[in-house]
């Protein structure tokens, strides 16, 4: 997120942990509210969404953890043209290797303690 290196991922009981140096632990934590846009209510949003649209009302309960992210524009548009007719896996191999070649090295701690 930004020059903040962040290591994130849901724990088996639901919950998110992450993590990042120790140095940027509060930097870091600002940067994954706003991210993620904690401050929103997406309960909120569905609600009214679908209030104006009878398809989204059907599918947002399905959906219900899904986050609108306050994501770079050029990161977005990154992920955007790799996505094209490719699985999970191969975006997130083929955008590691773009971090790798074109990125500064930020290197993150373990997720196990």
């Amino acid at each position: 997120l930004g020059d903040a290196a962040v290591a994130l991922r849901e724990a088996p009981d639901g919950a998110t942990e992450w993590r990042a140096a120790a140095a940027r632990e509060a930097d870091a934590f600002a940067r994954l509210s706003d991210y993620f846009r904690a401050d929103v209510s997406f309960a909120d949003l569905y609600e009214a969404w679908g209030a104006a649209d009878a398809r989204l009302a059907a599918v947002a309960p399905a959906v219900a953890g899904v986050r609108v992210l306050r994501q770079d524009p050029f990161e977005c548009l990154i992920s955007f043209i790799c996505s094209s007719n490719n699985n999970i896996a191969r975006i997130s191999l083929m955008l590691g290797k773009l971090r790798g070649a074109l990125g500064e090295d930020a290197p993150l701690p373990p997720l196990d303690d």
